[in-house]
């Protein structure tokens, strides 16, 4: 192929950069699902750090087709993903959607200078509200990060969650705090 004759590696695929409008999360997310390399520095330069993201579910679609997640959530301020979450924190798939994505692929709130605005935590504790699946102890644990992890997210939920209606099954919620915190 040229790609090879020019030396450039073609081992895992074309990728092609993107020059689109950055404030677009509709061209933003069409970026990602055609495959192309986007600047995520400069996205929150030039957006993120100014203007907050505020449509969670094309945010939810774009972290979901993104080949590294954590990267895009690195570049977006705590506050706005607080925010995010309880934009979305209803019953909607997306608000656990969400929640999940930040779990699994978000840095640990601990550089966070605000006590208030702390995505994993508030991931967590919409998590443990709205989401329909059947969690466990062991499960909720592993979102969480840990044993510390855990106990810093009840915490913060015990000073500063507001949301304490839950869409999950009432007793099932009850009895999975009572056992996490026994």
């Amino acid at each position: 192929m040229a790609e090879e004759a020019l030396g450039y590696p073609t081992g895992s695929g074309p990728t092609f950069s993107w020059a689109g409008d950055p404030s677009s999360m509709r061209d933003l997310v069409d970026a990602v699902r055609r495959g192309h390399s986007v600047d995520w520095a400069e996205v929150h330069r030039k957006v993120w750090s100014v203007e907050h993201i505020k449509d969670s579910e094309l945010f939810a679609q774009l972290l979901s087709l993104s080949r590294n997640p954590g990267m895009i959530l690195q570049q977006v301020l705590p506050s706005n993903l607080c925010s995010l979450l309880r934009l979305s924190n209803t019953a909607a798939p997306t608000a656990v959607q969400l929640a999940r994505i930040i779990l699994q692929n978000a840095p640990v709130d601990s550089n966070t200078s605000s006590q208030v605005d702390r995505p994993r935590c508030l991931s967590l504790w919409t998590v443990i509200l709205h989401d329909q699946q059947d969690l466990n102890c062991v499960e909720v644990l592993r979102l969480a990060g840990g044993p510390s992890a855990l106990l810093e997210a009840l915490l913060w939920a015990r000073d500063w969650a507001t949301e304490r209606r839950s869409t999950a099954q009432a007793q099932a919620r009850t009895r999975l705090l009572q056992q996490l915190l026994a």
